[in-house]
């Protein structure tokens, strides 16, 4: 069983404003970000930090001091366990777009530990399939300081799995309001 965890407990600093309530077609971000990962998990969970008006369960950091994706993992390793799920597969609420083939296609690295979502930007560490037995070493990194996903994910031997670009790259990042203008233009065009 695999249970979805949006990652959505971020800052937003450079957006000036949460980008999970960003109007986003006829709904917000986030509201996006869950109906299009929901076909592909059993359930979907979203990882916030501050209020949000969601259907869906909401993981809270287990711990204080905003400390990035990593405690997000986390947060959703630590959901999954206690409701039998041996797999948690992320994805940033600010990057809409993953394909509908994410999660299957992510599961195709099946003997892997971790695996990570990679397209012609590069590689995705919020975007993945996790194995819920890192939980406990994750805890340990996170305690012991560690808040790079990608340096963590490469000790557990992470692999990848490319997604091809059509018009625009599927991992597009939300980060700016430059970015989500452009972001306006790739869902307008797809509607």
């Amino acid at each position: 069983m695999t249970l979805g965890v949006i990652l959505a407990g971020g800052l937003s600093r450079r957006m000036g404003r949460s980008k999970s309530e960003l109007p986003f077609g006829q709904t917000t971000m986030l509201e996006y970000v869950v109906a299009r990962l929901a076909p592909q998990c059993d359930l979907v969970v979203v990882n916030a930090n501050s209020e949000i008006r969601i259907a869906n369960a909401v993981v809270n950091d287990p711990l204080p001091g905003a400390l990035g994706p990593m405690a997000g993992l986390l947060a959703g390793m630590t959901y999954a366990e206690r409701h039998g799920f041996s797999k948690i597969v992320t994805v940033a609420v600010d990057t809409p777009f993953f394909p509908d083939t994410y999660v299957k296609s992510l599961q195709t690295g099946r003997n892997a530990l971790i695996v990570l979502a990679k397209s012609e930007s590069g590689s995705h560490p919020t975007c993945g399939l996790w194995d819920v037995s890192l939980r406990d070493d994750l805890a340990a990194s996170l305690h012991a300081g560690e808040r790079k996903v990608m340096a963590w994910a490469r000790r557990h031997n992470a692999v990848s799995i490319h997604f091809s670009s059509t018009s625009f790259d599927p991992f597009f990042n939300v980060n700016t309001p430059s970015d989500y203008e452009q972001a306006q233009h790739i869902i307008a065009g797809q509607t």
